[in-house]
């Protein structure tokens, strides 16, 4: 599949729009990964200590 594409500075807008909504698809699921496996959870523990 060939796109035409222009030369030179022109091609340089293109280029830059589809560089940043690349890099902004890329930062929002590289954050929903990183949240979802970097969650911290803790199983509750604490019970009473009887003294006899």
């Amino acid at each position: 599949m060939a796109m035409p594409v222009a030369e030179g500075a022109a091609a340089f807008l293109g280029v830059a729009v589809r560089a940043s909504a690349s890099l902004g698809i890329g930062y929002a699921i590289a954050c929903v990964v990183v949240g979802t496996f970097s969650t911290v959870s803790m199983a509750n523990t604490a019970y009473e200590r009887t003294e006899s």
